[in-house]
């Protein structure tokens, strides 16, 4: 019961870190399209970007909406902050030849450093959502089977 609360939780504050994220980077497009083209990347790459990060974030806060399609929500849960975790951490390494800009305005009060904490615990916490998750299926599976067993 308790391993379920704590899912739950991890579940509902992906849902809405990603459901804000991606929305607000919908609702201004034209100002994210501007700051994707100002950041250290391939300029080929910023249509791409521009609409797949928006659309894989809410994409990923559906999935975790049920329980059936948990396991993919936190698999893209894991996918998204490993990405973007590696980023900010290349920014704070001094990678760039330039410090870009911050996208959104969920994060943009932070420092880079601070940007890279936050996004360093909710990967923990997605690592730690799919743990709990895994142990719970796995559970369930296991007392489904013993049912089908005891009612042959």
């Amino acid at each position: 019961m308790k391993k379920q609360r704590i899912l739950l939780t991890i579940t509902a504050l992906l849902f809405m870190l990603f459901l804000y994220a991606g929305l607000e980077k919908i609702l201004e497009l034209k100002a994210f399209a501007k700051d994707m083209s100002n950041q250290t990347l391939p300029q080929q790459w910023v249509p791409l970007l521009t609409y797949g990060i928006p659309t894989s974030e809410v994409f990923t806060a559906l999935l975790l909406c049920t329980e059936r399609t948990r396991k993919w929500g936190l698999c893209s849960s894991l996918l998204l902050m490993m990405g973007f975790t590696t980023y900010v951490g290349m920014v704070v390494m001094n990678l760039f030849t330039r410090k870009p800009c911050g996208c959104g305005e969920l994060l943009q009060k932070l420092s880079w450093t601070q940007h890279l904490v936050f996004n360093i615990v909710f990967t923990l916490l997605v690592l730690l959502g799919i743990y709990i998750n895994r142990q719970l299926t796995k559970k369930d599976t296991t007392a489904s089977a013993t049912i089908r067993v005891a009612a042959s």
